[in-house]
């Protein structure tokens, strides 16, 4: 790494360092002090904090002005098939609503040599973030951080800041605690989001003949995302054994309408079982279908056999489920109904994280963490009474020490 000092007459020197190439153009950090000595010494800094991995740079741009060219970078992956273009229709979102208005006038190395303008902006967000002023959501505030600090570690990349404040020891501390509250707020919202076997078969019933019926009857018996149920066609689904292949998701935004993408993760790509009654369900529902359930058609689809839009039928199943006065949760209703059904009926946790597509055991584990705890608890309950029930008349034996039971 090349450094100097410059004599620029009248006792002022000027310290630089040779940061390489950016974009095609040499860049390098400059400043200007009195005296010899002195310029030697900011020389020295330069050097070490670049070696370091801290120097703040000299940058007069705008967090907006990288912002934007940050997301016309995403577009161009998203063109790509590298990048899914609804997180990109959602980091556009939180860049006009949240970002710009706040921070899109503080220069870059405004914000390098004060990280804490981050924190006070997502504490901000968390207060009146929101539609109207109104709050947002931990987990929202975390999206935002994240989203802020792939921007700014883009801007290190291409050597524009020298570090990345979004990843400040302050500001990291402060979504830690946003993130632990939304995981609490996540388990607290699963609990309620449950229906029982019966409640479920009612409501189908009430489904038999809409939309909703069959992408409901194959939520209920697989726990499969939204995405992934509309994405289905029938050349995915083997009668002969029960099961059907995730093999795609649909999906659907503002500037591409409804387009498939692969499964949300590795995981996500799997063979679910399904149970007979939904076989025999599918079943009939194809034999209805005739010519329109040709292989690559769509299995759930509308009445002209094009597919789904997703937003259209999240819509209609909470009017749905509003209309029934049940918990509220969309389609993830039915996600976390099967899952309790699985753990009730003694499924082994990695079977249930296999089903539902999730990356690790861990995320199961903890997403259902209040459903574990109840079948440990029905678990505990059942061996206490079957431990009574084989003691018979002789009880518990109470009052006998460690010592005694040995002789």
């Amino acid at each position: 790494m090349r450094s100097g000092i410059e004599d620029l007459g009248d006792g002022k020197f000027r310290a630089w360092i040779d940061l390489g190439k950016v974009d095609g153009k040499r860049k390098r950090q400059k400043k200007v002090v009195k005296g010899k000595r002195a310029a030697r010494a900011e020389e020295n800094r330069l050097r070490r904090e670049a070696e370091a991995g801290t120097l703040v740079l000299t940058n007069r741009a705008t967090l907006a002005q990288l912002v934007d060219d940050w997301l016309e970078y995403l577009d161009r992956l998203v063109e790509a098939g590298s990048r899914a273009p609804q997180t990109v229709d959602r980091y556009k979102s939180f860049a006009e609503v949240n970002i710009k208005p706040s921070l899109g006038t503080v220069r870059l190395d405004a914000l390098q040599r004060k990280p804490d303008m981050i924190a006070s902006f997502l504490a901000a967000q968390l207060e009146s973030g929101g539609v109207k002023g109104g709050p947002l959501s931990e987990q929202t505030v975390v999206h935002i951080h994240r989203m802020l600090g792939a921007a700014l570690q883009w801007a290190v990349k291409r050597k524009v800041l020298g570090v990345n404040p979004a990843r400040d020891e302050d500001v990291k501390e402060l979504v830690s605690g946003y993130r632990k509250t939304a995981k609490r707020n996540a388990r607290e919202k699963v609990k309620g989001q449950r229906l029982t076997v019966e409640q479920m078969q009612e409501r189908i019933r009430e489904m038999r003949g809409t939309q909703l019926h069959l992408p409901a009857v194959i939520a209920m018996s697989t726990g499969m995302r939204r995405g992934e149920i509309l994405g289905l066609q029938w050349r995915d689904i083997d009668f002969s054994t029960g099961t059907l292949a995730v093999e795609r998701s649909l999906s659907w935004t503002k500037e591409r309408g409804i387009f498939e993408k692969p499964p949300k993760t590795d995981s996500s790509q799997r063979t679910v079982a399904l149970p007979r009654f939904a076989v025999e369900e599918i079943e009939a529902a194809k034999e209805a279908r005739g010519p329109l359930a040709a292989p690559g058609s769509w299995v759930c689809c509308r009445a002209d056999g094009s597919p789904i839009r997703p937003p259209n039928f999240s819509s209609n199943f909470s009017a749905f489920v509003k209309r029934h006065d049940l918990p509220k949760g969309g389609m993830h209703l039915l996600r976390h109904s099967h899952v309790s059904w699985l753990v009730a009926n003694g499924a082994h946790p990695k079977e249930v994280s296999k089903r539902l597509g999730h990356a690790s055991i861990s995320i199961t584990m903890d997403v259902y963490a209040d459903v574990f705890e109840e079948a440990g608890l029905e678990t505990a309950a059942c061996l206490d009474a079957d431990f009574r029930a084989k003691l018979g008349d002789q009880g518990v034996t109470k009052g006998v020490t460690s010592d005694e039971s040995e002789t």
